[in-house]
């Protein structure tokens, strides 16, 4: 990321180990089809040796004072896994910040999934109740995405940047383009990338991917696609689905078990079923913390999102 994009927060114990950390990235953010400036919190993290020691609460709440005091920052978005340990310290860090702050957050969103080999997926992460029929020799190929000739077909064109004004219009809140995509998915190498697609005269859509690697003991690192921003654009469902599944084949073909899409609303669930994806139990919210005052004007919070899972 350009310098001056972001920032990280860093704990260090006394003899120099590094002991958590937390990381912001500078987003333009709109809500109820109001912008603002924003910084997206990710990747909160405490060693295990240091735990219980009030560290996350205190990698937080210095990195509100960066963000709101000298960044200039009105809102901080972060995404968490419900149930997890960083969303509870994230909410009493929040509302002891002492300064009139809370937060409002999303209804429970849920991670679909597809890979081309469900053996090897479900190494990395077991399947749980009914889903575990899935498994059953001759039924796991009726879960696998396995790509077609006409998937690969599909020619990507140059992305066109959207109008901020139809994207805060058609979705309840999200991230600005310009700031956004071409900033964390530029290009189209290993690491990710952003496809734009046009079919017919007039449809145009777009989406932004990226990879990451998932490490579990036992196993070597598994390479993991994640469809971070779909603009629907002009074109129709039947449209989107087609460069969906352009990007899981070309994800999938790249080495990656497993690609992952977050039901943001943008498409209806039909698409991404005929998209070869099926829903997980893991389900997420993202909460957008603030001056009270600022939070009470935003309302609530229903889908579609345009917002992506970094």
């Amino acid at each position: 990321m350009p310098e001056g994009h972001f920032f990280c927060t860093w704990a260090r114990s006394a003899d120099g180990e590094a002991a958590g950390c937390l990381v912001h990235v500078e987003r333009d953010f709109f809500c109820q089809g109001r912008w603002f400036k924003a910084y997206y919190g990710t990747l909160l993290s405490v060693s295990p040796r240091h735990r219980g020691r009030g560290i996350g609460e205190r990698l937080i709440h210095f990195a509100l004072d960066w963000a709101f005091e000298a960044r200039g920052a009105e809102l901080e978005v972060g995404m968490f896994d419900l149930g997890q340990a960083g969303r509870p310290v994230h909410v009493k860090s929040v509302r002891s910040y002492g300064r009139g702050f809370d937060i409002v957050e999303t209804g429970p969103i849920t991670v679909w999934v597809t890979t081309a080999n469900l053996a090897k997926g479900v190494r990395y992460e077991p399947l749980q109740g009914i889903t575990r029929v899935a498994a059953w020799p001759g039924v796991s190929r009726l879960f696998e995405f396995h790509a077609s000739s006409s998937d690969l077909a599909v020619t990507p064109v140059p992305p066109m940047p959207p109008d901020h004004n139809r994207l805060a219009n058609a979705c309840t809140m999200g991230f600005g383009w310009t700031g956004s995509v071409p900033v964390m998915y530029a290009g189209n190498g290993p690491s990710g990338g952003t496809f734009g697609f046009a079919f017919g005269a007039n449809e145009r859509c777009a989406i932004a991917h990226h990879v990451v690697t998932l490490i579990k003991r036992g196993e070597p690192d598994g390479k993991v696609g994640v469809i971070q921003f779909i603009d629907r654009g002009t074109a129709t469902v039947a449209s989107n689905v087609r460069p969906i599944r352009y990007v899981t084949a070309r994800l999938l073909t790249a080495g990656c078990f497993a690609v992952l899409i977050l039901d943001t609303g943008v498409l209806p669930r039909r698409a991404l079923l005929r998209a070869r994806y099926v829903p997980t139990p893991r389900k997420v919210s993202f909460d957008i913390s603030g001056q009270r005052e600022r939070l009470e004007s935003l309302g609530s919070l229903s889908t579609p999102y345009f917002i992506d899972m970094y």
